[in-house]
């Protein structure tokens, strides 16, 4: 309503070839963090943190007799992920990143992937039946072995 920029098409689904049908955009606040990436170091940077999870759901909160019916399970800790020496534990269940709910792996990889290498977020975990703020500095999946220098567009 103030004519800022909100997305940028990305495609448009239509049955005639016109411009009736359904359009995907990229949100604009995610388009200005890849231009910045690609300035800044030449790539997309992600945070990345280095678990094996799952959707939490009624049979695998019965399974493992969890407290809560959504989040995202923590099965497993990588070797060279952000979460191995967080205090993240397996078994934890994610419900928040930064206060935001989290009810999904899609949603948390999504919150994830917003942030850059070196930035810090707070998960929240549901630990057997208690919540538990965790503190993780994010690393990359890949090692950028140096920056580039920032250059402005003309």
């Amino acid at each position: 309503m103030k004519g800022n920029l909100v997305g940028i098409n990305s495609a448009i689904a239509t049955p005639t070839g016109t411009y009736a049908g359904y359009g995907f955009a990229v949100p604009a606040n995610l388009v200005k963090k890849v231009i910045d990436d690609l300035l800044d170091f030449g790539v997309v940077q992600r945070g990345f943190l280095g678990v094996l999870i799952q959707d939490v759901d009624g049979e695998l909160a019965k399974k493992y007799n969890l407290n809560v019916s959504q989040g995202v399970y923590v099965d497993s800790l990588l070797a060279e992920g952000s979460a191995i020496n967080s205090g993240l534990k397996e078994g934890d269940v994610i419900v928040k990143v930064d206060g935001a709910g989290v009810k999904s792996s899609p949603e948390l990889q999504e919150k994830i992937g917003r942030h850059r290498p070196g930035d810090k977020v707070i998960v929240t975990v549901d630990r057997k039946g208690s919540l538990s703020d965790v503190s993780i500095t994010l690393k990359n999946k890949k090692v950028i072995p140096m920056r580039l220098k920032k250059t402005k567009l003309n």
